[in-house]
Order: structure tokens, then sequence, then C-alpha cells
């Protein structure tokens, strides 16, 4: 009997850990002031439900067109954009109407996204957007907090400007 409970015990461990995933932001790597960028929220497993209180970016910024998907319809709260401080967006909820097995938002679509509009920064300023305080999310039938990542992006040079300063090093050169 004790083999047997203890057989039951390792399955609904493995079971319960097959079933976690991970959560990621994903946004272009490099941007320019200005750009509208879409950041998109993921997961490795299939999710039925999310909460995130907040989204933060380290450098402000203005977030827009707020995406939740459409299987996560139970919870009329899809988040509001504050835009105020680092703080971009708060209240992300939703979850799939209640039934088992549960529905599924499938492993690597967008759970959530949002545009993002890149502040007046300066070139080779890192901007990290990531969620903040107690995020939720399920996966399956098994619930889990989850390693959450975040989206990095640098501030590049508009292409304009990268050329004028070729042509003025050249004329520069030149001179010599």
């Amino acid at each position: 009997m004790m083999k047997k409970l203890v057989c039951f015990m390792i399955v609904a461990l493995i079971s319960a850990v097959a079933c976690a995933g991970t959560v990621a932001f994903q946004a272009p790597a490099t941007v320019e002031v200005g750009d509208v960028v879409t950041v998109t929220v993921t997961g490795t497993a299939g999710v039925t439900s999310v909460t995130l209180p907040q989204i933060l970016s380290s450098q402000a910024g203005l977030a827009s067109n707020l995406f939740l998907n459409p299987l996560l319809n139970q919870f009329p709260t899809v988040g509001t954009a504050v835009n105020a401080g680092n703080v971009l967006i708060t209240g992300i909820s939703g979850a799939t109407p209640m039934q088992f097995p549960p529905v599924e938002v499938l492993a690597g679509a967008t759970i959530y996204s949002f545009d993002y509009k890149v502040p007046d920064v300066t070139v080779g300023t890192m901007i990290d957007i990531s969620g903040a305080g107690t995020m939720y999310f399920q996966f399956g039938d098994f619930s889990a907090v989850t390693q959450i990542g975040s989206a990095t992006m640098e501030v590049v040079p508009e292409p304009m400007t990268i050329a004028l300063l070729s042509l003025g090093g050249l004329f520069i050169r030149r001179r010599k």
C-alpha cells in the first residue's frame, strides 16, 4: 500500500511540474525614440487564467491598445492604461469560462499585449518592461506562480542621424 501511495505522489508531482510554465514579455531588441512597438506576453504552456496587477517600464513611456486573448473572457477586467510615472497598466485579468477541463490559450500564443510608445530618452538607454505585484497564471488545471521575464529594449539612433554623422565624418576626413 505504501509503495502505491509513493508511486501516486511521484506521478502527481511529475504531472504538476509538466503543467507549470513560464511567462515572457516580448518586444523588439532595439527601438528609436517615438517608435510605437507591440509588447506581448506569452506562456510556455497553455494558460487558462491570468492576473497581472501592474505593468511597469523603467523609463515611463505610454501604453495603449490593450489586448487580452478572447479565450480569457470570463472576467470583464482587461486592464487600464494609467501611464503615470513608471506604471503603464494596472488591473489585467481574465480567465477561460469555468468548465473542466479548462480551455487553454495555447502555448506560445499571445496572452496579453499592448502598444508601447518609446519616450524621449538618450540613445543607448535600456528600457525594461515587466510585471509587478503578485502575478498569477494558471496552466491547465494546475495553478502556479511562475517565472516571469521582462522585455529589454535599447534605444538606438534613427537611420538619418547615423547617415548625417557618417557624411560629416567623410567631409572632415576629406579636408585633412
